[in-house]
């Protein structure tokens, strides 16, 4: 659902006793130049708790605007007290709708609501309304070195590009592709290409022998059987790991098998390869 919103006098307007953070001080030249920024556009709206009128989210922009003489700022009325966990969840409802976060700052806030929620990526695309292969690209761009964040951040690479760039092992090999996609000496597509070289050989310089299938019985009397296309050990591994991990999120859940069994088959058709 849409935030209702509205504007609000400055001068009605009060910081919040209850932040923690309510009595810093704020450099001056930075709020002049925020206030700037305010009149010409205010990107996010703040988040006023009512009738006391306390900005729960904003105070650096309150204080800019009162410095800068700005009469009035748009923001979204709440009627009860937010945690930091809701503030978060409803700034990232607003970026969504007004994209004015970068690409690394919007991966951290939706990864902050993941971590505070114990959510799965379906679980926070369904909340946020995006794909969670949109999730995937974020969420390996913040894996990526700083310098390779900020080459995103200032439009050098794309979002796409970082995340391809993350998944590559070599953290050298992979600062210096960046910068050869950056000056376009190298398409991110064939960085793709990279991405399925990773896996050294062996010692005879044979590559790993790949199945359809991979099939284990233990002595418990149990098989378990993992099935895919080109399959190595290591691809099994990962496999075994990443459902032992959904399997005991599953039992805090007091999920039953058939129940787990659907939400693995429609997470995996939610989430899908990333384009």
């Amino acid at each position: 659902m849409t935030p209702a919103f509205k504007q609000y006098g400055v001068r009605d307007l009060k910081r919040n006793p209850k932040n923690p953070g309510g009595g810093k001080r704020y450099d001056e030249q930075e709020l002049r130049h925020l206030g700037k920024s305010l009149r010409q556009r205010q990107w996010m709206p703040i988040i006023v708790k009512e009738p006391e009128m306390y900005v729960l989210d904003g105070n650096r922009r309150l204080a800019a605007a009162q410095l800068g003489g700005i009469d009035t700022l748009s923001g979204i009325p709440v009627m009860h007290e937010l945690t930091p966990a809701e503030i978060n969840r409803l700034i990232a409802q607003l970026d969504i709708r007004h994209q004015p976060f970068s690409e690394i700052a919007r991966g951290k806030l939706w990864l902050a609501i993941r971590e505070e929620n114990s959510w799965t990526n379906v679980q926070l695309a369904e909340d946020l309304g995006v794909s969670a292969s949109l999730l995937t690209k974020v969420f390996g761009n913040l894996e990526n070195s700083e310098e390779i964040q900020q080459m995103v951040e200032d439009g050098g690479l794309s979002l796409r590009d970082g995340y391809y760039l993350s998944r590559i092992e070599d953290v050298t090999e992979r600062l210096r592709l960046a910068h050869e996609i950056a000056a376009g000496k190298v398409k991110a597509e064939s960085v793709a290409g990279l991405l399925r070289k990773q896996k050294a050989p062996d010692n005879n310089g044979s590559p790993p022998a790949r199945v359809s299938r991979i099939t284990c019985p233990l002595p418990s009397g149990v098989t378990v059987t993992i099935s895919g296309h080109d399959l190595s050990l290591d691809d099994a591994i990962k496999a075994a790991g990443e459902l032992l991990k959904e399997m005991k999120k599953a039992s805090q859940e007091n999920l039953d098998g058939k129940t787990f069994s659907a939400v693995c088959a429609r997470k995996a058709k939610t989430e899908g390869d990333v384009p």
